[in-house]
């Protein structure tokens, strides 16, 4: 599954009311989403930003938030770096080497290691401090 940008061209209008069909200047919405790309053809894309990774068996995967766009109005995609650390570390909060990960830190990308590490030394400082 890719973390994907999608930046595409949605319809404006829809009034609920009586008004001047005089529009100075029409154009389509530009849009941006973000999310999970779990369907992807030539006829449509369906983009989710919020989704469970289950740590226990009987769970199911789930979804929220899920929005159907029409390829012929995407713009452009842009794949996004996936968070290093797995899924079940991070909702069990420990890293590979089973160490806590610090609130936030999860999420830095497979590239930021040594950033990680002066994070949770700042944050194991900061609280030293207290």
């Amino acid at each position: 599954m890719r973390l994907v940008f999608i930046e595409w061209l949605d319809s404006f209008g829809c009034s609920s009311q009586w008004e001047d069909i005089a529009v100075p200047a029409p154009a389509p919405l530009f849009c941006r989403s973000v999310g999970w790309l779990l369907h992807d053809t030539d006829q449509c894309k369906v983009v989710v930003p919020h989704l469970t990774f289950p740590t226990q068996e009987h769970m199911k995967q789930q979804g929220c938030g899920d929005m159907t766009i029409p390829t012929r109005a995407i713009l452009r995609i842009v794949d996004l770096p996936v968070p290093s650390e797995s899924a079940s570390a991070i909702a069990e909060g420990i890293t590979k080497d089973g160490q806590p990960i610090p609130f936030g830190v999860a999420f830095l990308g497979k590239d930021s290691l040594s950033e990680k590490e002066r994070i949770r030394a700042q944050i194991l400082e900061d609280r030293a401090r207290k």
